[in-house]
This record gives C-alpha cells, structure tokens and sequence, in this order.
C-alpha cells in the first residue's frame, strides 16, 4: 500500500512488536522520522511516522491519541494533526472522548482528526448479525459530544462502506466503519479538495485509509455544486452552526434577512 499511495505520513496502530522493529521496517520505507507510543505487553503500539521534508512536531501523545502540529503544508499555516486509536473497551471511551476538546485547546483552530476511532457517528455505519446496529452505535454517544463540541465534521469517504469487520467460524459476524478522518471547517478551507479513500485489505481485520489533501488535483478542478441530498444528512448542522459562528470575520458572510419561525 505504501508503494502504491506514497503517502508522506503514515499512522500505524496495533503494531503489538518491539520499537526497534517498527523502526527499522519504516526506515526501510524511507519514514526515519517516528514517534511511538510502545506496545504493553501483547496489546497497543501506536505510532506517526514521516518523511524527511514534512515538518511536522509532536506536542501530546498517550496510548490512545497522537497529537502534532505541521508546519510544511501550506507554508505559514500550521495545522493540528492528531492520530487517534480510540479505546476499545467502552468503559474508557467516555474519558477519552472528554479529554479531546481539553488536550487540543491550544492547538490550530486547524485541526485534523484521523485514525480508528474505535466507534461509529451514525447507527447505519454499524451492523451484526445479532443486532441491527451492532454493538459500536450505542458506545459512541460520547465520541458523537467530542465532534460536536469541537465542530468536527466527517470529510466522507470511497469505495467499501465498513472498515472493519469480525468472523466467526468463517462467517461475517458484524461490521462497521471505525476508521475515519474528521476536521474542523478552517482545516476544510485549508484543504477544500481533501479525499478519504478506504482500501480493501483481506489480511487485517481494518481497512487501512488514505487520506489525500489534494483530492487527486491532476483530474482538474471540480467547481461546486449544491446538492439537495446534503441537507438529509444529521451532520450538516453541526457545519452550518460552527460556519455561521465564524461569520463576524466574514461580512459577506452575514445573513442578508432574518429568520423566523421556531
């Protein structure tokens, strides 16, 4: 996958080996820049790693969360990156997902959030065969607070709709998508053309994802176009509220007649 997509950064979770090895595999691959959370025992390990030319500098990490800030792209715009192995177990995930909002406080109001995120943020994304919405729809409330409070908003994906999966006996038990990127509406004006692709994997029980900040530039601009379908979906309020918060710095942005009803 690293031939394929040549990506600049690389998020790995689950390593579940030794530091030296993570290491040396990623040099091989020409990443001689990583920061590692270490594996306990048989479970975790979690890493950032990046090519030489990406100026990137971490500021927090712990097992579940890797925050950086980078400073290359674009030039004079640093922007938050976080890479987030969310809790597996539920009890856990309520602290977490409340430590977020306070953890990035002082980071870019660009902020990007990106890895497992071990939840789902609408039921439809989680299913099994004993139980319609599977078992990730009712752990995510606090996940589901996290991204509202910080305005974070899904920036979408390709190809298959779940990126995780579990058999049984050889038998699909139950699904979801658990991997994701989520940003802040000043990072989506930093990025406007970003692209999330999810790629098939039939060897881990993860899709690995790519995220591409130039949302594939060499097929030309593709001016925009409103669709009617976006205002369907649960997640375009939280981007209508956090942009009509920003309006005061915006004077074009200010509503040209006021709104009634309830």
């Amino acid at each position: 996958m690293v031939t394929n997509f040549k990506p600049d950064v690389l998020v790995l979770s689950e390593l579940m080996i030794s530091e030296s090895m993570v290491k040396g595999r990623l040099q091989q691959l020409h990443f001689y820049n990583v920061y590692m959370v270490p594996a306990e025992g048989c479970s975790g390990g979690f890493c950032v790693a990046w090519k030489d030319g990406v100026d990137i500098e971490p500021h927090y990490c712990s097992k579940n969360l890797i925050s950086c800030v980078v400073y290359s792209d674009p030039p004079g715009m640093p922007w938050s990156f976080s890479a987030v192995y969310g809790p597996p177990h539920a009890s856990a995930q309520r602290s977490f997902w409340q430590s977020i909002p306070r953890v990035l406080e002082r980071a870019p109001d660009a902020k990007l959030l990106i890895g497992d995120f071990n939840g789902v943020l609408l039921d439809c994304e989680s299913w099994s065969n004993a139980n319609a919405h599977g078992g990730f729809a009712s752990s995510s409330g606090a996940m589901r607070h996290c991204f509202a409070t910080m305005g974070l908003y899904d920036l979408g994906f390709s190809d298959p709709q779940f990126t995780w999966n579990r058999r049984r006996g050889g038998v699909l038990f139950s699904r979801a998508r658990l991997d994701r990127a989520v940003a802040t509406v000043e990072w989506g004006n930093c990025f406007p053309r970003a692209l999330v692709k999810n790629i098939a994997d039939s060897v881990s029980d993860h899709c690995p994802i790519v995220l591409d900040t130039n949302g594939g530039s060499e097929e030309g601009f593709k001016p925009f176009r409103y669709e009617a379908m976006w205002v369907r979906d649960i997640r375009s309020h939280w981007i209508v509220r956090v942009a009509w918060k920003l309006a005061s710095h915006f004077p074009h942005a200010r509503p040209i007649f006021p709104m009634r009803g309830s």
